[in-house]
């Protein structure tokens, strides 16, 4: 893309479209940050929520100088990816996929929000109720397309086992 090469992190990808993956959320944006704090998924509805009941909402911040230092292997920076969820979420993540599935106690600092049902329905406004954070994409038809046919392409399996070193007929056998 103009002279640029993107380097496409497949399992990002999957992380922002509700597959399970062995990555962790991180955003650099705060009001993306309370979005996810305030807010839930109802699957009834298929959409976000605001909570509007008696919760402990919070956040974990860590500085980046602090993450990078830990383990420079866990830490992506995801952002574009040729999808919009994962730049309009400013997106970071923690790959634990190397085996590392600790992290230091102290590299997060818990941070407390105020219980407010007031506050909740204003971040839920500010991103119109998760429609600024989850775009309508033509991606989501392959989403559809494995939710409901249960059929991953070949060309990815091929690209998990390679990146994972994983034979084929395991990947298959997930």
């Amino acid at each position: 893309v103009w002279k640029y090469y993107f380097d496409f992190d497949l399992e990002a990808i999957a992380q922002h479209y509700e597959f399970k993956t062995n990555y962790i959320d991180l955003t650099r944006n705060r009001d993306v940050a309370e979005f996810f704090a305030y807010t839930y998924f109802d699957n009834k509805t298929q959409s976000y929520k605001p909570i509007t009941k008696e919760y402990k909402p919070h956040l974990y911040r860590a500085k980046m100088a602090d993450v990078i230092q830990y383990d420079t292997s866990i830490f992506q920076i995801v952002g574009f990816q040729g999808c919009l969820r994962p730049l309009n979420q400013q997106a970071m993540a923690l790959d634990l996929n190397n085996g590392n599935t600790t992290i230091r106690d102290n590299l997060f600092e818990t941070i407390p929000l105020e219980n407010s049902e007031q506050k909740a329905k204003e971040i839920f406004d500010k991103f119109e109720g998760g429609k600024l954070l989850f775009p309508d994409e033509t991606i989501l038809q392959l989403k559809n397309i494995i939710d409901n046919d249960l059929i991953i392409p070949e060309q990815f399996i091929t690209k998990y086992s390679r990146t994972f070193n994983v034979p084929r007929h395991k990947v298959k056998s997930l």
